[in-house]
C-alpha cells in the first residue's frame, strides 16, 4: 500500500505541469482500449489553477483504503489499486513525451475529449491528475450556447470556445498505484470493466448460484458488459442470499405478492429470460419491501435492516 505520507509530500508546488486530453478510445483485437493522448499548451494562470486542483484535491485525503468492487471512497478517503491491475499504463505510455506531433493546435483536439489528465514532473518522478469531462466539452452542447461572462456588473459575451476547469481531480497515478477519489470516473475513463467480469464469471459457475436455475444462458446474455449489471451482479455474490435455503424458499412462495415475474420449473428453480432478469436480481439483491401500514410494494435501490 502506498504510503500516505509520500503522497502528501509530493511536490506539487514545484513541479513543471502539462495538461493531456484523451478522447474516447475505440478497442483493438484484445478488447484493450488504444488510447490517443494529445497535448495543450498552456500559460501561467491554467499551470496555476491545475495545481490549485490537486493540491484541494490531495488535501482532502486523510485515509487510503483497498479498493473493492462495492467499496466507495467516503469522504477523506481514497481507494487504492495497483497501476499494473489497470489500463493506466497505457495513457501513461502515451503522455511519455511531449511531442510535436502530439500538441493540440485547435479546439477540435479539445472537444469531445473523455479526460483530461495534468502531469506534474519534479527531477525524475511524475503525478498525473485525471479529471473526467462532462457534456460541457462537447461539441454538440458548445454550439448551442453562447460564452457569456459577468465582467463589472455587466453581463457581456465572452470569447468563443470558453471552458470549466474543475476545482478537483478524480483520481491519481503515483509511480506503482492508483489513489481513487471519484470511484465511477476512474471506471469510466480507465474502461475498468475487467474485475467486475471476472467476479460475475465466478459468480455463474459457483454451484449454490448455478443450482437455482434451470438455465444460466439468458442471464449470462442479459448482463453482457453492462457495467451497472455487472456491479449487481457483484453485490449478489456479496450477500449470497442465493445460497440460503429460506430465503430461497420465500422467493418461490412469495415473488407473486411481491409483484415480481420470475417463472420456476416442476423442481422450484428459476427459468430466465430476457423479460424476467432483471426482476430476478432484483430479488436475488433483496430490493423489494412492503409497507406494513399501505401494504404497498416498494422497489429499492439498497436496503440497511433497521
Amino acid at each position: 500500500m502506498i504510503n500516505l505520507d509520500d503522497f502528501k509530500n509530493w511536490d506539487i508546488e514545484n513541479s513543471a505541469v502539462t495538461l493531456w486530453f484523451f478522447k474516447r478510445p475505440t478497442k483493438d483485437e484484445q478488447g484493450l482500449p488504444k488510447f490517443r493522448g494529445n497535448w495543450l499548451d498552456i500559460d501561467d494562470g491554467i499551470e496555476r489553477v491545475l495545481k490549485d486542483a490537486a493540491l484541494f484535491t490531495r488535501n482532502q485525503v486523510d485515509e487510503v483504503n483497498a479498493y473493492g468492487l462495492l467499496a466507495q471512497a467516503q469522504e477523506g478517503s481514497v481507494l487504492e489499486i495497483s497501476a499494473d491491475e489497470t489500463n493506466v499504463g497505457l495513457i501513461r505510455d502515451q503522455m511519455a513525451a511531449e511531442l510535436a506531433n502530439k500538441q493540440i493546435t485547435n479546439v477540435k483536439g479539445v472537444l469531445n475529449s473523455l479526460a483530461y489528465a495534468a502531469k506534474f514532473v519534479v527531477g525524475d518522478n511524475t503525478l498525473i491528475a485525471f479529471k473526467k469531462l462532462d457534456s460541457s466539452w462537447s461539441t454538440k452542447k458548445s454550439s448551442k450556447l453562447i460564452p457569456a461572462a459577468f465582467v463589472d456588473d455587466t453581463l457581456t459575451l465572452a470569447p468563443e470556445n470558453t471552458f470549466q476547469l474543475e476545482k478537483t481531480f478524480d483520481f491519481f497515478l503515483t509511480e506503482d498505484d492508483i489513489l481513487i477519489c471519484q470511484k465511477a470516473a476512474f471506471e469510466t475513463v480507465l474502461f475498468y470493466k475487467a474485475a467486475h467480469t471476472e467476479d460475475f464469471g465466478m459468480l455463474v459457475s459457483e454451484p449454490d448460484f448455478e443450482n437455482i436455475f434451470a438455465d444460466v444462458a439468458p442471464l449470462v446474455n442479459f448482463v453482457g458488459e453492462n457495467k451497472l449489471h455487472l456491479r449487481r451482479a457483484s453485490a449478489i455474490r456479496q450477500k449470497r442470499h442465493y445460497a440460503d435455503q429460506q430465503f430461497m424458499d420465500n422467493l418461490r412462495d412469495r415473488h407473486v405478492e411481491f409483484r415480481l415475474q420470475i417463472n420456476f420449473d416442476a423442481t422450484g428453480k428459476i427459468i430466465p429470460c430476457e423479460d424476467t432478469c432483471r426482476d430476478i436480481f432484483n430479488a436475488l439483491l433483496d430490493h423489494r419491501l412492503k409497507s406494513g401500514f399501505s401494504e404497498n410494494i416498494y422497489a429499492v435501490p439498497d436496503v440497511s435492516p433497521a
